[in-house]
């Protein structure tokens, strides 16, 4: 059990001041066992082991508290269980004689800890029993012991749905006093508090990067439509100033000396002239977009976009890739390309469940590069997956629209999920640009 991951749900927390308090604990975690849906068997286990440790912190540590919480372990089974954690007012280890206890070693402390008969009684009908402090002397902290038992018989989601009820049966004929439940409270909504700030700057963050991202695609969109522009007035002037310019000169070569003729002849070139600056203008505009792309590495861009992403690590998913061993040449803009595939990563780890799976393969197809993600999507709600996938595929299409490539999606149902890009490996794959024909 040492280092399992588990998110926890306060549900009451009960004092230890007199020996009554003892088998009314007793009752408290009977009944949220029962209300847990718990087998019978494993119901009287935590009651009793609850009230031994209980009855342990009256008689040695002065007393005390106990917190009782159901628990969801985010391993890939999903099992719920139920933590109790005691803490009495004395720390484990009481130096009488007023000598230091920090030379006292920690395997000694175990030990000790482990020959008590109340603890011994535990460690027997539960899954886990440790002392997680009070490991020093007089001044050291209040002993805290922490008691876990899996096997619950309601799933996460539906704990959750009858949390106000079983608080309700729990809070019924309570005697304890209602302060600690409204501090331990107090602190549940301050760390929700924290953990809603953080959230919040991390939105702030993620908003400031899509803003400049949207300001990025909306520079790009204008300077496409530019190029097009370009390109299209480019070819209709080109012939016509070709053919202008070299009229002009074939006549100005037959010029019979008439000095009126050749000032006509003269002006007519200089106009040829210009419409020609005015193509090589076009073109260099042309020229200035294709620079934005360069000869990026795919498998370079692919491997950076998951360094990036850090919902990965944060769910513990460990993605499998499949890529080729030679390079895979594209023309790209290498830090928008980025962008797109980070936000497909980000919405694939967010969809799966915690220590998932999500593989990620780069083919061919019609001998274009396609990378492909495939991710199991988890129980969730449908509308917040569909705005989630909504704006990973429109920014994901919008930066793919730059690359002249496209994104698909496919899946459904609680399948497989998966999302394709596909590039082209050349730029302006319907031909070369037009060359600026000399005059």
């Amino acid at each position: 059990m040492a280092g399992e991951i588990y998110e926890s749900l306060h549900i009451i927390t009960l004092v230890i001041n007199r020996r009554q308090d003892i088998p009314l604990i007793r009752a408290k975690v009977k009944m949220l066992a029962g209300a847990a849906r718990c087998p019978r068997l494993v119901v009287t286990q935590l009651s009793t082991a609850a009230s031994e440790m209980a009855r342990l912190l009256w008689q040695k540590y002065g007393g005390g508290k106990v917190d009782l919480s159901v628990i969801h372990s985010l391993d890939k089974d999903g099992r719920t269980g139920m933590e109790l954690v005691f803490e009495g007012r004395k720390p484990f280890i009481n130096m009488d004689d007023g000598s230091s206890a920090d030379s006292v070693s920690a395997d000694y402390i175990y030990e000790e800890f482990g020959r008590l008969a109340e603890v011994k009684g535990a460690r027997s009908v539960l899954d886990k029993v440790v002392l997680s402090q009070g490991m020093r002397g007089m001044r050291g902290m209040p002993v805290r012991i922490q008691c876990l038992k899996w096997g619950l018989g309601l799933a996460w989601e539906e704990l959750q749905q009858f949390e106000d009820q079983i608080r309700r049966e729990l809070f019924a004929d309570t005697e304890e006093s209602y302060v600690e439940n409204l501090k331990v409270k107090h602190e549940e909504v301050v760390k929700l508090l924290r953990e809603k700030s953080a959230r919040t700057k991390e939105l702030d963050r993620v908003n400031a990067e899509l803003l400049f991202l949207s300001k990025s695609l909306e520079e790009m969109a204008e300077e496409r439509t530019m190029v097009e522009m370009s390109l299209r007035i480019a070819d209709r002037i080109r012939n016509p100033a070709t053919v202008i310019g070299g009229i002009a000169r074939l006549l100005e070569a037959k010029s019979a000396g008439d000095e009126k003729e050749e000032k006509w002849l003269l002006a007519l070139k200089k106009q040829a002239e210009k419409l020609e600056e005015a193509v090589r203008d076009f073109d260099s505009l042309v020229t200035r977009k294709k620079n934005l792309f360069r000869d990026e590495d795919l498998i370079d861009v692919v491997n950076e976009a998951l360094s990036l992403c850090v919902t990965l690590s944060r769910k513990k998913i460990r993605p499998k890739v499949i890529l080729p061993d030679k390079k895979v040449l594209v023309q790209a803009n290498r830090r928008t390309l980025t962008i797109a595939l980070l936000t497909i990563f980000r919405h694939a780890a967010a969809a799966t469940s915690m220590g998932g799976e999500v593989i990620v393969k780069m083919t061919s197809s019609e001998n274009r590069p396609c990378i492909t993600v495939l991710y199991s999507q988890a129980a969730s709600s449908e509308a917040m997956r569909q705005e989630s996938l909504n704006l990973t595929l429109n920014l994901a299409s919008q930066i793919m629209a730059e690359h002249q490539g496209e994104v698909n999606f496919k899946g459904g149902g609680g399948a497989l999920q998966s999302i394709e890009i596909c590039l082209p490996l050349f730029w302006h794959e319907a031909g070369p640009l037009p060359k600026v024909v000399p005059i």
